[in-house]
């Protein structure tokens, strides 16, 4: 789930919500992306949910300049407010108005479960940066390792003068997109390859054919009767991880590129950790998505990563749990512990 702050000092959140009564208007079936927004003493303002008859949950929320907002979630769904479903459980992006109104909605992935949990501006026009995981090989998904793997993607639209790729057809460029400018952040959970799991999603972007909600054909809708706009497509990815389970919790902008926190599984192909168990990885990506380095922090039990922030001094603080009495952890109270972890700007610890 997310909370983002909009201009006038309300708040908007994005989670889930299976009821249909009390605070939550209306349900599509099982489990919707529920928004709402209240104001700065806490009353609600307005509330709207999302979705079709799978599950459908957000994991982070963006707003945008002139206060439009941009959710990044997951859907099962293939009806209703979602269209373009690749197959199982989908990154599912909606854009609404300050009001909550659909601008437009857009499914990415494969065959299998693919998640985005959370999304920072890529520094590039109309651009985001995603990190998540894949099982998917196929639809959007560029490669697998086998398992689950950490998939970064970039989204976005195509330059002015963009080179050809031969295998993208890109939608049209949309006329006018608000940039972000703030984005806050909380995911919880643990991806599961096996079934659509709602704590997973909660924890929680390429082109389609898109049927907008005003039903325009093409990915095109009307949001206010003067600008016209389609769902982003995936720029440029990496697929990074071995046979087992790897996934991206949490992305930060850098200063020359992007930083992700994540928790691997795997200890071959493009993992490189021995410690042991579940290991917390961070990783720095250049602006075209190169990875430049990789660290590792964890014992011989399991060690996740949930959040990461950047300090003033462009130290990397990370929150997330602990289950290691060892290696890089000194101490263990029992059963898991939260862990919090700085280092500096290449994820060597302080």
């Amino acid at each position: 789930m997310g909370i983002g702050v909009l201009s006038d000092g309300s708040y908007i959140v994005a989670g889930s919500a299976e009821s249909s009564d009390g605070d939550v208007s209306s349900n599509n079936g099982c489990d919707d992306v529920w928004l709402f927004r209240i104001n700065s003493s806490g009353s609600l303002e307005w509330e709207k949910n999302y979705g079709g008859s799978g599950n459908d949950a957000a994991a982070s929320v963006l707003v945008l300049d002139d206060d439009y907002i941009l959710v990044c979630g997951a859907t099962g769904s293939s009806d209703g407010d979602v269209a373009g479903n690749n197959g199982d459980t989908d990154v599912w992006l909606i854009k609404t108005d300050s009001s909550g109104d659909i601008v437009w909605t857009g499914c990415h992935g494969g065959q299998k479960k693919d998640l985005i949990y959370e999304l920072v501006p890529s520094g590039s026009v109309n651009g985001f940066i995603g990190g998540g995981c894949t099982f998917s090989s196929d639809g959007d998904v560029s490669f697998n390792n086998g398992g689950g793997d950490l998939w970064i993607a970039e989204f976005g639209y195509p330059d002015e003068n963009p080179m050809p790729d031969p295998t993208v057809t890109p939608t049209q460029r949309l006329t006018v997109t608000p940039t972000p400018t703030e984005v806050y952040t909380k995911v919880s959970g643990e991806p599961s390859s096996t079934s659509v799991d709602l704590q997973a999603i909660i924890r929680v972007m390429s082109e389609k054919d898109y049927t907008a909600d005003t039903g325009i054909e093409g990915g095109e809708q009307e949001s206010d009767g003067q600008q016209t706009e389609t769902p982003p497509y995936i720029n440029a990815q990496k697929v990074i991880g071995g046979t087992g389970d790897d996934f991206a919790t949490s992305v930060i902008a850098g200063s020359s590129g992007f930083v992700v926190a994540g928790t691997v599984d795997s200890d071959e192909g493009d993992i490189e950790s021995e410690n042991g168990g579940a290991d917390i990885l961070l990783a720095g990506f250049d602006s075209g998505l190169d990875l430049v380095w990789q660290k590792y922090i964890g014992g011989s039990g399991d060690d996740t990563a949930v959040s990461i922030v950047k300090s003033g001094d462009d130290s990397l603080v990370i929150a997330g749990t602990t289950s290691s009495s060892d290696g890089d952890i000194p101490l263990l109270h029992g059963g898991s512990d939260i862990l919090l972890a700085c280092t500096d700007g290449k994820g060597d610890i302080k």
